[in-house]
């Protein structure tokens, strides 16, 4: 079950380097091993179902530009999204003392190896 859902996570990440698919890179993120519902979990909900995955740097911006489609304003978090499913890449521009910076989040119900919605806004 784990070798599956390792080969769709390396499959996903390695369509981001169009320049060889060998190239491989370091990812920038943070995840967390949480059950489904990781903000208000009920008291009796299992706490490992889910990997969720919060990208940023290159990776995230590789990510961003693979994506099909225009970016679109997102009001929640003020920068520009994209979204190919669940999977969800946020740009922001530079504004002020703000620099340019990408994440992408997600996350994978680990016992059905399905791509499902990352954080929050």
């Amino acid at each position: 079950m784990v070798p599956v859902m390792m080969a769709t996570i390396l499959i996903l990440l390695a369509g981001l380097s169009s320049a060889n698919a060998a190239d491989w890179k370091n990812l920038e993120g943070s995840y967390v091993v949480s059950g489904e519902d990781y903000l208000d979990p009920a008291p009796e909900a299992p706490d490992d179902t889910h990997l969720f995955v919060q990208m940023h740097g290159q990776g995230a911006e590789d990510l961003f530009t693979a994506m099909p489609g225009p970016a679109q304003p997102d009001d929640c978090t003020g920068g520009v999204t994209k979204r190919s499913g669940h999977l969800t890449c946020l740009h922001f521009k530079p504004d002020g003392e703000a620099a340019e910076r990408y994440e992408c989040s997600f996350s994978i119900d680990i016992a059905r190896q399905v791509i499902q919605g990352g954080v929050a806004c």
